[in-house]
């Protein structure tokens, strides 16, 4: 299985979600899933915001390696589900297999932090850290993100 995340720039929400639900299927020892990220919007190999690489750090995730990617035909191809951070980038990507943390779990859209204190990630991080926790247990059983269910 293949799960993408998908924001505007890649520098903040989508690189946090992705090492989250890495470290997540990683601690829980699940395997056959990639998980990547992605921007509508981004600049090709920027590394994500020191302030998303700070936040993370403080829970024990780095983020020193990521390198930004704009969403195209090749990664749209390559993802079995494309997780959107809000149903506006859900529509913009114009694709059957975009979803959302609204239409998957009922959450609300996860805020943009870029531009703001580290508590505007920190808030960020926590609730993309919630909504990981309930992708990893939909993941583990196979439950409606692994059915395409929206």
């Amino acid at each position: 299985m293949n799960v993408l995340f998908l924001c505007v720039g890649n520098t903040c929400r989508s690189p946090m979600a992705e090492a989250l639900l890495k470290s997540k299927l990683r601690k829980k020892k699940i395997k056959g899933v990639n998980v990547r990220s992605c921007g509508l919007k981004a600049v090709e190999g920027m590394p994500a915001d020191t302030r998303a690489i700070t936040v993370c750090a403080e829970n024990g995730i780095s983020l020193k390696r990521f390198k930004t990617a704009c969403l195209n035909e090749e990664i749209r191809d390559w993802a079995d589900i494309i997780i959107c951070m809000t149903s506006d980038i859900r529509d913009f990507a114009c694709c059957d297999k975009a979803t959302d943390l609204t239409l998957l779990y009922g959450l609300p859209p996860i805020s943009d932090p870029y531009g703001g204190d580290l508590e505007d990630y920190r808030k960020t991080f926590y609730d993309l850290n919630f909504a990981c926790e309930l992708l990893a247990k939909d993941i583990i059983t196979q439950n409606k993100i692994c059915k395409g269910e929206n």
